[in-house]
C-alpha cells in the first residue's frame, strides 16, 4: 500500500515539475503552477498509462457512449433585467434508444425551467427547440456560430438530475 501511494505522490510532484520547469509555446519564460492545467495534464498521463496497461487486455472493449442534447433559446424578464437569446441545455448518456433518451433530457430541461420561472423570472418566451444526438458543448458551438449573440446559461446533466430523482 506504502508503495502505491510513493508511485502516486511521486506522479503527482513529477506532473507538477515538469509544467513549471519549461515554457510553453507562446511563452519565453517557464509557466506558473496552474492548478486546472494540472488536472488536465493529469487525466491525460493517466489515461495513457492505463492505455499501456490495457494493451495486453484484449477482453476489454473501449467504452463509448454517446450523448444526446435537448436544447431551448428563450427570452427572460424579471422585474429589474430583461435577457434575450438564452440557451439552456440538457444533456443525457444514450444507452441506445435515442428519443427515450431526449425525452427524458427534455423532461429535465422542463423542470429547469419550471425553477426559473418560479424563482427568478417573471416572463419567460422560448424562442426556439432544438434537439441532437450529440453531446451539449458540441451543439453549443454550433448554435453559438449561427448567433453571435447566444448566451449559455447552463448545461444541465440529465443522468445526474435522474439518479437524484430516483434516490427521493
Amino acid at each position: 500500500m506504502k508503495s502505491v501511494i510513493r508511485t502516486l505522490t511521486a506522479l503527482v510532484c513529477l506532473v507538477a515539475l515538469s509544467m513549471t520547469a519549461k515554457a510553453g509555446d507562446d511563452a519565453l519564460y517557464p509557466k506558473t503552477f496552474n492548478a486546472g492545467l494540472f488536472a488536465i495534464q493529469y487525466k491525460q498521463l493517466k489515461a495513457q498509462v492505463d492505455l499501456a496497461f490495457d494493451a495486453n487486455d484484449a477482453s476489454r472493449k473501449p467504452k463509448t457512449s454517446l450523448k444526446v442534447c435537448a436544447c431551448q433559446i428563450l427570452d427572460l424578464e424579471s422585474k429589474n433585467f430583461e435577457h434575450s437569446n438564452v440557451a439552456i441545455l440538457s444533456e443525457k448518456t444514450n444507452y441506445g434508444d435515442i428519443s427515450s433518451d431526449l425525452d427524458a433530457a427534455k423532461e429535465v430541461l422542463e423542470t429547469e425551467k419550471k425553477h426559473l420561472n418560479k424563482l427568478f423570472f417573471t416572463k419567460m418566451k422560448v424562442v426556439s427547440k432544438t434537439q441532437d444526438a450529440t453531446d451539449c458543448a458540441t451543439l453549443a458551438r454550433k448554435l453559438k456560430s449561427d448567433n453571435t449573440d447566444l448566451k449559455v446559461y447552463d448545461v444541465i446533466d440529465a443522468d445526474q438530475r435522474k439518479a437524484v430523482e430516483n434516490k427521493k
